[in-house]
């Protein structure tokens, strides 16, 4: 509320030296902070100093010299960008994103967002060659939480050439998190179960058995087969049995499931006789 209201001279400038000591004690970080304002969202320390230097009547010029001053924090420099984009100045943009990569190589948020912002850039203007270099730096470099570059890439190669972007795709790192969401897309369903397998993750192979079902049935339902066998081992209360119950139908629906979900139900009331609230989960599923 300070902040956002009392626009007088006095209040002004006294809320301007609040922000010149958070600014001053960020230092040499990329980031000067901010805080959270009811009307606006999130608000950045040096912006917020820069709109009361104006509401102040400071001359452009001291203005300028102040931006100057503390260019090495990316709001700053983001500020910059705005503003050669509004005038269409490609270049000067292009420039100062690049600058900013390398400036703040520290932080892989801010590097990715200008990377992106670089991206949007080239395919505006039409600078292809450039625009594919900085997809490659994207997916190589950044974080990749969806496929949207990658396709973007893909739409840029000749076969034999993301033959090999596919390879370097599925063993990199910045792609990790969306490995197999790419080797789905890619149609490379075997390497897809291969990953998914080793992983040891049902839940992950929950999330994929719908297409992976239909290529590789007996595959799905012997993983399904020692998952069922060894949560039985582990678990001891009745929600658990529950969800047992709910795999083991899912068995059923497999080529040959049938037998296989009848002979371990058969094999748990010998051994787990006295788990009462298995047995009754058991009957319950019509085992």
């Amino acid at each position: 509320f300070l902040m956002d209201e009392f626009h007088d001279e006095t209040m002004l400038r006294e809320k301007m030296q609040m922000l010149d000591e958070l600014i001053e004690h960020a230092g040499d970080k990329s980031d000067c902070g901010g805080w959270y304002s009811s009307y606006y969202g999130y608000e950045n320390n040096i912006l917020k100093r820069l709109q009361i230097m104006k509401e102040l009547n400071y001359s452009e010029s001291e203005i300028n010299e102040y931006r100057t001053k503390f260019r090495h924090f990316s709001a700053i420099r983001e500020l910059e960008v705005r503003e050669y984009l509004n005038k269409e100045e490609y270049n000067k943009a292009i420039e100062t994103l690049e600058e900013s990569k390398k400036l703040d190589r520290e932080y892989a948020r801010l590097v990715s967002k200008y990377s992106e912002q670089l991206i949007h850039i080239y395919q505006k203007t039409g600078q292809k060659e450039e625009y594919k270099k900085e997809l490659i730096y994207q997916i190589f470099f950044c974080k990749q939480d969806n496929l949207e570059n990658i396709k973007l890439l893909k739409a840029e190669c000749d076969e034999e050439e993301w033959n090999t972007y596919q390879e370097q795709i599925v063993n990199s790192n910045s792609c990790i998190g969306i490995k197999l969401s790419f080797l789905e897309f890619e149609e490379l369903y075997e390497r897809l179960l291969e990953t998914i397998v080793e992983s040891g993750s049902i839940y992950t192979l929950d999330q994929y058995e719908k297409i992976l079902k239909k290529k590789f049935p007996d595959i799905i339902r012997d993983t399904y087969v020692n998952y069922i066998r060894k949560q039985a081992e582990r678990v001891c209360y009745r929600k658990a049995y529950k969800g047992l119950m709910t795999y083991m139908k899912k068995l059923v629906k497999y080529p040959g499931g049938k037998g296989l979900a009848d002979q371990i139900a058969k094999e748990w009331k010998v051994i787990y006789r006295r788990r009462t609230a298995m047995m009754d989960e058991l009957r319950k599923a019509g085992f």
